[in-house]
């Protein structure tokens, strides 16, 4: 009986210690010249040490400033970067991933990711960003002070 407990404290230890040592902070795993780099040789960079879907995360957070020690200067071109390397499984995870990524976020980051993204013409962006959000709100049942919420930080986001 203590034996089984000892191993199962020392398992559970040894799972702790793991997960400390990975880094909290994403900016310190980047080498020193990360910045320098192109977004190409960047988003080659993440995608030969971690997941495709953990590429289109960091893409999606890296475009507008979230990743410490790392940015995209353009989402378009870091995405279709990706997208032409990924072939089979790794380009559905990459891609579903991005796509739920962005459809995640909130009024006011999504139009933020469109705009940067730059594949959408202005008209037909303010057209397709309301058509998701009437969906998101009939989806996420959102009160009408959630949607003034949003609405209000779309407006101050980009006036």
């Amino acid at each position: 009986m203590r034996r089984s407990l000892f191993i199962a404290i020392a398992g559970v230890a040894a799972v702790l210690a793991a997960c400390k040592g990975g880094k909290s902070n994403a900016g310190e795993s980047f080498p020193a010249d990360f910045n320098a780099l192109p977004d190409t040789a960047r988003v080659a960079y993440v995608m030969k040490n971690t997941t495709p879907d953990s590429v289109a995360r960091f893409i999606c957070r890296a475009a507008p400033g979230q990743v410490k020690g790392a940015g995209i200067e353009s989402l378009g071109v870091a995405t279709s970067y990706a997208y032409e390397k990924y072939s089979g499984n790794d380009l559905d995870s990459f891609g579903d991933e991005y796509d739920n990524f962005v459809s995640s976020l909130p009024l006011a980051d999504k139009m933020r990711m469109y705009v940067m993204a730059g594949v959408e013409d202005p008209q037909g962006l303010g057209l397709q960003l309301g058509l998701e959000y009437m969906q998101s709100v009939r989806e996420n049942n959102l009160s009408v002070d959630d949607v003034k919420r949003e609405l209000g930080s779309l407006t101050v986001a980009f006036s």
